[in-house]
């Protein structure tokens, strides 16, 4: 456990006891339902056998989402979160395949709770939302900056319109690493991102990506943000990341 350099914390389990993935924090944005994903899902680790207990809630807590699950013998889990059923529990408006750009923000608790202990383990994300999110992965083509781009004085202007009018775009941008086989934890931001660590491995508001002159956008994947602007522009009912 001490090789996983994640999110946890411990209330009766020990601070190694409940392990999260590094996109799990405040700002986060779970996937709502598509033809090609019905629904989105958190995981982790904890201990053997543990009994793990999700809980999706309105800051008022007037809708309220509970899951539970059980670790398998090596402490993983995963639970689907954000089914149309899901969603309808917890106040989301669905239009057909579309869901409407709500306001809708909530805190999402994970707690697990190892065979024979007295405790449970808790971790949680603040102002967390349900939206479309584009995940892209590549090489080089990938790491190019839209301020290296031929068109990144246009994505500046296109940016600067539909970021400061819409409130549903986030963003996450992972440090730089390889490896030969899948991982659980992301490379370690103070190493590759050393000028400001602060803007690997967590989620970016709007209002941060645009602070000092647009430094952060200007600094993500040209690719990506293309790709996903153009899914956004295609349907702008659904909340993006």
């Amino acid at each position: 456990w001490d090789s996983l350099k994640v999110h946890s914390s411990g209330t009766g389990g020990g601070d190694s006891f409940l392990a999260l993935p590094p996109w799990f924090g405040d700002g986060m944005v779970l996937q709502i339902p598509t033809p090609a994903t019905p629904h989105g899902f958190l995981l982790g680790y904890a201990g053997a056998g543990a009994r793990v207990h999700v809980c999706v809630a309105s800051h008022d807590a007037a809708t309220k989402l509970e899951i539970s699950t059980t670790a398998d013998a090596k402490g993983f889990w995963r639970v689907a979160v954000g089914s149309p059923a899901d969603l309808t529990e917890l106040g989301i408006a669905l239009k057909g395949a579309k869901t409407s750009l709500s306001s809708n923000r909530f805190h999402v608790t994970v707690e697990a709770k190892e065979n024979g202990s007295g405790g449970w383990a808790r971790v949680q994300a603040e102002n967390v939302a349900f939206g479309d999110v584009i995940f892209c992965g590549g090489q080089s083509n990938m790491f190019f900056p839209i301020k290296l781009s031929s068109n990144g004085r246009r994505y500046r202007r296109i940016a600067r319109t539909l970021l400061r009018k819409d409130e549903a775009v986030r963003f996450f941008k992972a440090a730089i690493g390889t490896a030969a086989s899948p991982r659980f934890v992301l490379p370690d931001p103070r190493v590759l991102c050393e000028k400001n660590p602060r803007v690997c491995n967590s989620w970016i508001t709007k209002e941060e990506a645009l602070d000092n002159g647009f430094s952060f956008l200007m600094d993500f994947s040209a690719v990506c943000f293309s790709t996903a602007l153009s899914l956004f522009e295609s349907d702008r009912a659904r909340p993006t990341s």
